[in-house]
This record gives C-alpha cells, sequence and structure tokens, in this order.
C-alpha cells in the first residue's frame, strides 16, 4: 500500500475506532467500506455532502450510528487488521 493510502486508512479508522460516522470522497479507496458497511456518506464533492447532511432524516443518521458502533467496536478489536493478516498468510502459503 502506497503512504497515502495508508493514512487514508489510518484517519478513517480513528473516526470509526471513535464511532463516528465519516464523509469520504466517492472516488477513494475508502469509498467501497463505507458503503459496505453504511458507516458515513460517499461525496463527490463537499457541496454535496452539505447538500446531503442537509436532507438527512433522524432515522437515516441513526442508522449510521448503529452501523459505525459495531463497526468501530470491530476496529478496535484489530478484527479487520486479523482478517488482512490471515489472507496476507494464505498468499504467503
Amino acid at each position: 500500500l502506497s503512504i497515502r493510502r495508508q493514512r487514508q486508512m489510518c484517519i478513517r479508522d480513528r473516526y470509526l475506532a471513535a464511532r463516528v460516522p465519516v464523509i469520504v470522497w466517492e472516488e477513494s479507496g475508502m469509498a467501497s467500506f463505507v458503503n459496505k458497511y453504511k458507516v458515513g456518506i460517499c461525496v463527490s464533492s463537499l457541496h454535496e455532502a452539505a447538500d446531503i447532511i442537509n436532507s438527512m432524516t433522524p432515522n437515516e443518521y441513526i442508522i449510521y450510528q448503529k452501523n459505525v458502533q459495531s463497526i468501530g467496536a470491530l476496529i478496535s478489536k484489530g478484527i479487520f487488521f486479523l482478517e488482512a493478516i490471515k489472507k496476507a498468510e494464505k498468499l504467503v502459503i
């Protein structure tokens, strides 16, 4: 992984470990994770982020909050890191 990608993942993981929904650029490598686990929003611009946030219902935000609670706990326990190690070991063996 590039240094930039590692830094992005670290930033994302810090927010998620703190149980804070994230906003990421839709073209970033983090977008698939955010969409898959529904832990935030993916946007093409800051204007779009503002529009999405302003039109978000309380129920939509509650869903993000619940999802980020679960994922944040997994990140804090290192579950995703351990899964990555297992995948890497399979590639080597």
